[in-house]
């Protein structure tokens, strides 16, 4: 079975056992999670579509929480003396799918 689950902003596309990057989950690592925002959920044999959300559940194993790497942000007004500047890492969790019911 195929599923299509939302996650803040983002649809994400997972089949039993994917391993997929996500935005931060605030968990810990090794707990299983309960994934509920299904849109859409397929197999061979059926369809089902979201109004607004397919009745299954994912559940999901995170495997990992990391960083990504630091990005210089930089702002400028001309002719303003205005500016600023500061460093972001954007955080993300790293869960394995192990089924969907």
């Amino acid at each position: 079975m195929i599923a299509i689950f939302k996650n803040w902003w983002k649809q994400y596309k997972c089949q039993k056992w994917d391993v997929i990057t996500l935005e931060k989950i605030e968990k810990e690592v090794w707990t299983e999670i309960e994934i509920k925002k299904v849109l859409m959920a397929f197999d061979d044999k059926n369809v089902e579509v979201w109004t607004p959300f397919v009745k299954k559940t994912i559940v999901a194993k995170i495997i990992e929480n990391w960083k990504w790497e630091k990005i210089n942000v930089f702002k400028m007004k001309a002719k303003k003396r205005y500016s600023k500047k500061y460093w972001h890492r954007q955080p993300f969790t790293k869960i394995e799918i192990l089924d969907i019911k």
